[in-house]
């Protein structure tokens, strides 16, 4: 009987690895896949998706923030100043705002309030997200966090280190160190 049971969970383990790991696009740019469609302007408008094939973009800091989150209130307009700074001499980086809001008008008017110029990440595609695919996987425990990956997914860095929160602060100097 045991033995039937260590089979029993070998054949799960091995479905789990071969079925969830279609969950996560692969390929030459993993972020660009994961967001085809999925980016609108603080506007609410749709925006074009890059082909990942042809991605320029080869890092991508992601921003986990809300309106309601004083914290993020603070850091937020540094962000902003940060970014239209960067952004023009660096093709090869965009940010991400992912919203942890309540609902999709609350995400709008914080975009629109901070005036944040990146893309965010459509609000339904958060509802149907889990934390083993998309851009959940990169979320920590608490906001502000901004997170550095580069075009395969990978970390660089991170508002949490050694699962402790840091701040954001410390990313966006590794942006300015490690994207060229």
């Amino acid at each position: 009987m045991a033995r039937l049971g260590m089979i029993a969970t070998f054949a799960f383990a091995v479905w789990f690895f071969l079925f969830r790991q279609d969950e996560v696009p692969t390929g030459p740019d993993q972020i660009a896949a994961i967001t085809a469609g999925q980016l609108i302007s603080a506007q609410g408008q749709p925006l074009s998706s890059q082909d990942p094939e042809d991605s320029t973009i080869k890092y991508y800091a992601i921003y986990y923030s809300a309106g309601w989150c004083p914290p993020c209130h603070l850091f937020t307009p540094t962000l902003v100043q940060f970014y239209n700074a960067f952004k023009p001499s660096h093709p090869n980086f965009e940010l991400i705002f992912v919203s942890r809001d309540r609902d999709h008008e609350s995400m709008l008017n914080y975009m629109r309030e901070m005036a944040m110029p990146w893309p965010a990440l459509r609000f339904s595609s958060l509802m149907q997200s889990g934390s083993h695919n998309g851009l959940e996987r990169y979320a920590g425990d608490a906001i502000p966090d901004l997170v550095l990956v580069n075009c395969e997914g990978k970390v660089l860095s991170d508002t949490f280190r050694f699962g402790e929160y840091t701040g954001p602060d410390h990313v966006i100097e590794d942006i300015k160190r490690l994207v060229p």
